[in-house]
């Protein structure tokens, strides 16, 4: 979204628009809708300050997008957000009026650079005012009364919420430190404020208590009005229904001729009768006064059978009021009656009817509902079908059908209703009130055959509450621009010492360096007073501290040179030792561009240094030929690394490269470089050449080779001499038929057979110096178990891998020989069934501890181990303490034999 931006740097007023700068490009589509919706709900909850004249709010967040988006976008959202107005008010001059709000204090505020408030009071005095009075008197036609409110009333709630507006866009900005607003701003702001706000309310305060009173006042007298009047009226035509009653009691009793005689006299003497007389069953008139009607015509023989009101007579058979309906005798005209029927023998013989003079009717209901309180009071008479009997509302004629017009309609209780009609186009809402009225209807007759509708005007009270306001407003806006005006002078003058102090300290320093003598304004505020004397004593210590700042400058710069000199010194030492180095050192920016190396680097490219400061390694000459080390790579590979230094790695590479056109081999350390704020700002890079290093290491790696090849040679020459004298013990013992001196010859070669397989495994195992005794020990007792063949005792290794020397190993293994062929020979006599377990486990000393168990017969108590005339435990015991190691005898289920020894030292 765009926008624009402009400043003021001398007045401070942050009036101009370009706010959207603080706030992310990615929020202000979302921030200007927001402002769109809360406008629209601004105008859609609406606040009534005084009777049917209404604030709407939606003019702060137009002014809003204007301060925030700037000129385009505000007018966009003014358009948008007053548009609503249409449905609320319907008519389109709203929508002119505040569009052009925005669009005029945008102007004036770009042209002039004035606050927001005095642009917005100026649109309303000089155009927005003139604009209701054209549009709501001129065009709409409105009363000057009402036109004269909506004037004053739109004018103050645009600059109330133009004033509202620029105080939530204040507020809405006071985290950001780089905005600030004008301190005299928001002084003539706030006396606004406190004086349009408290007026207003007081206003409305006073408006709804005049509205409530009026309101009471008013029902009240409609009230009364019509308590007053339904009983007259309905006393009047029970009078008269009594009459035709009892004319018709008398027609059962008397003779025609008597009943024509009473019938002329009633109406002679009654004027509220227009004619009165008897008919029969058969609604044939028999009796009637006057016998000739006007025309000429007798009224004896004519016959009202389609009357609707007889079949209702028949049925009741009592006294009742007639609807509206044409006359038939003379010339016609519209008639009511009173009626009462003829009962003989308690069945219908006719009725009588008396034909009321509605002149009579209409001058006692206007007689009985004339009011002071009620001006312009109106009332309708209406019969059992809604058609006019009587009415003083010259819109209403006799026999014509009531309709109420479409509307709203209020319940007030007590049968009094408020009546208002609905929204028309391009009638205002003031309007509508102006034609609606207060309204209640009330039942006549004693079968309710008639109502009794009274209607009172809103108008008059309307005008008058506005002609009342208008006054109220005006006196409110003259008040209001007076204080505007008092408001702009008191922060003008308030603000007069504070500018010219930001005048003068503008740059003090600079003013006090030249020399200037400063001229401090005076001032009565106290606050005001003390910061010119802060600004004073600031002055002073300025002009005292650069007094000595300017000593300590001269002292500085002799401090400068001898620092500098001593710093030619430091880089000439430093060149001097990089430069006595044989490795290749050479240093680079973030840019990879060499800024420092010594001779050694730069002679083995043919350079000098000098030739390579300032340029990347391509510019410097470097291909891929150069870098050997990757081949696949080349320079790049190179360049690779150093940007993974950059990047906060530190490297040691190994590499080849063609130096002098001979291929050397070197180690290469690159370590980022870093700030004294921990940023990296380049690399340094110390190239060592290791050839000779590698040729001897080759050298090494070949003669290592070689006896290790010579060692398994050894181990095994040793293993198939062990095997031969093995294989000529095996052949000797076959040839012996003493079964003792065959067991000695099986446990010698048993002997050489556990040192023979410790050759056997060296010789076939990765490690010469080692082999894997549990590895070693299962292959041991697999081969005692093939000699002793006792299937019956399972034999186990129980152990965790573990690594012995050859030294270490022979004697275990020995150990182990002869403990397990004891074990086999004396521990399981008779074929008794066993478990022998042997194994190597580390003590919490870290000592190893050799171990033959078995769940045997035991080892005889009277035979002492350490002392027998056995060679099998002799051969333990000696080979016990050849390991430096103690021997143990557990007699706990079984045998277990116990070697602890230090473990054998690893080497290499």
């Amino acid at each position: 979204m765009p926008y624009e931006k402009t400043s003021n740097p001398d007045s401070g007023l942050v009036t101009n628009f370009g706010a959207q700068t603080f706030i992310a490009r990615k929020h202000s589509a979302l921030l200007f809708i927001a402002l769109i919706v809360a406008g629209l709900a601004g105008n859609y909850f609406r606040f009534e300050i005084i009777f049917n004249i209404q604030f709407i709010f939606g003019s702060i967040f137009s002014i809003l997008a204007l301060q925030f988006f700037g000129y385009r976008w505000g007018v966009l959202s003014a358009l948008a957000i007053s548009s609503s107005t249409y449905l609320l008010w319907n008519h389109p001059y709203a929508i002119v009026i505040m569009t052009l709000e925005v669009a005029v204090v945008g102007m004036l505020i770009k042209r002039r650079n004035i606050s927001i408030l005095l642009a917005d009071t100026i649109y309303w005095v000089f155009i927005g005012i003139p604009l209701v009075i054209i549009f709501y008197y001129g065009v709409m036609h409105l009363p000057f009364y009402t036109a004269s409110v909506t004037m004053m009333k739109q004018a103050l709630n645009g600059i109330s919420n133009a004033l509202l507006a620029r105080l939530i866009f204040m507020i809405s900005l006071k985290n950001k430190d780089s905005v600030a607003f004008p301190l005299r701003e928001l002084i003539f702001s706030l006396l606004a404020l406190f004086v349009l706000v408290p007026s207003l309310l007081i206003l409305s305060i006073q408006s709804h208590s005049d509205l409530a009173r009026t309101d009471t006042s008013v029902r009240k007298a409609l009230k009364l009005a019509v308590q007053k009047t339904v009983p007259s009226v309905e006393n009047w035509l029970k009078s008269h229904l009594d009459i035709v009653e009892h004319m018709a009691w008398m027609s059962v009793k008397q003779s025609l001729p008597m009943i024509q005689s009473a019938l002329d006299q009633r109406r002679i003497s009654d004027s509220d009768f227009l004619r009165i007389g008897l008919l029969d069953k058969s609604a044939t008139i028999t009796a009637y006064s006057p016998l000739i009607d006007e025309l000429g015509q007798t009224n004896i023989g004519k016959n009202f059978a389609d009357r609707p009101f007889i079949p209702i007579l028949k049925e009741k058979l009592k006294p009742m009021l007639s609807e509206v309906v044409m006359g038939r005798i003379g010339n016609p005209k519209p008639m009511v009656t009173a009626l009462a029927p003829v009962v003989k023998n308690g069945n219908y013989a006719g009725y009588v009817t008396g034909i009321l003079n509605l002149d009579s009717v209409q001058s006692m209901i206007e007689l009985n509902i004339k009011s002071e309180s009620l001006p312009d009071i109106h009332f309708i008479l209406l019969d059992k079908n809604r058609r006019v009997i009587a009415s003083n509302c010259p819109e209403f004629k006799i026999l014509q059908h009531y309709q109420q017009p479409e509307g709203e309609a209020i319940n007030h209780g007590d049968g009094i209703f408020s009546w208002i009609p609905y929204n028309m186009k391009n009638v205002s809402i003031s309007d509508r009130w102006k034609k609606a009225f207060y309204i209640t209807e009330s039942s006549i007759g004693s079968m309710s055959e008639w109502s009794l509708i009274v209607e009172q005007p809103m108008a008059p009270f309307q005008k008058q509450l506005y002609e009342q306001y208008a006054v109220w407003f005006s006196w409110i806006f003259a008040i209001f621009l007076i204080s505007i005006a008092i408001a702009e002078l008191t922060s003008r003058r308030f603000m007069k010492s504070l500018e010219d102090v930001r005048a003068i300290s503008t740059d003090i320093p600079t003013k006090i360096y030249s020399g200037e003598v400063i001229t401090w304004p005076e001032s009565n505020i106290q606050e005001t007073k003390a910061l010119i004397e802060n600004y004073k004593k600031m002055s002073h210590a300025i002009t005292k501290q650069f007094n000595t700042v300017k000593d300590l400058n001269i002292e500085l710069e002799h401090r400068v040179d001898e620092r500098t000199q001593e710093l030619r010194e430091k880089t000439a030492l430093l060149e001097n030792v990089i430069n006595s180095s044989n490795d290749y050192i050479f240093v680079k920016d973030r840019d990879l561009r060499t800024i420092l190396c010594n001779k050694a680097f730069a002679n083995a490219l043919g350079k000098t240094p000098e030739d390579l400061y300032g340029k990347t390694d391509i510019e410097n000459g470097w291909s891929a030929d150069l870098v050997l080390g990757r081949p696949e790579e080349g320079i790049r590979g190179y360049q690779d690394d150093d940007l993974a230094t950059l990047s906060g790695e530190t490297l040691n590479i190994n590499e080849v490269a063609n130096v002098g056109n001979e291929l050397r081999a070197f180690n290469t350390i690159k370590v980022p470089l870093r700030s004294t704020d921990n940023n990296i700002i380049g690399l340094l890079a110390i190239a060592r050449d290791i050839t000779d290093k590698k040729k001897a290491e080759e050298q090494i790696e070949r003669s290592l080779k070689e006896k290790e090849t010579l060692l398994r040679e050894i181990h095994h020459r040793v293993k198939n001499n062990m095997q031969v004298i093995y294989s000529l013990l095996n052949l000797q013992a076959k040839g012996v038929s003493e079964p003792e001196v065959r067991a000695k010859f099986e446990e010698c070669r048993n002997r050489i057979a556990s040192m023979s397989l410790i050759h056997e495994k060296l010789y076939g195992a990765a490690d010469l110096a080692h082999v894997d005794f549990k590895e070693y020990l299962k292959s041991l007792i697999d081969g005692i178990a093939s000699t002793y063949k006792r299937h019956e005792v399972y034999l186990s290794v129980d152990m965790e891998p573990v690594a012995l020397d050859v030294n270490t190993g022979i004697p275990c293994g020995l150990i182990a020989n002869e403990l397990v062929s004891n074990s086999l020979k004396y521990a399981f006599p008779e074929g008794r069934k066993g478990i022998i377990s042997v194994g190597i486990n580390i003590n919490s000393e870290g000592k190893y501890v050799l171990f033959v168990k078995d769940n045997g017969i035991g080892f005889p108590a009277d035979i002492d181990f350490r002392n027998t005339a056995t060679l099998g435990l002799d051969l333990v015991n000696g080979l016990t303490a050849q390991l430096h190691g103690t021997i143990e005898l557990s007699r706990e289920g079984g045998t277990k034999f116990s070697i602890t020894f230090s473990p054998p030292p690893i080497t290499e």
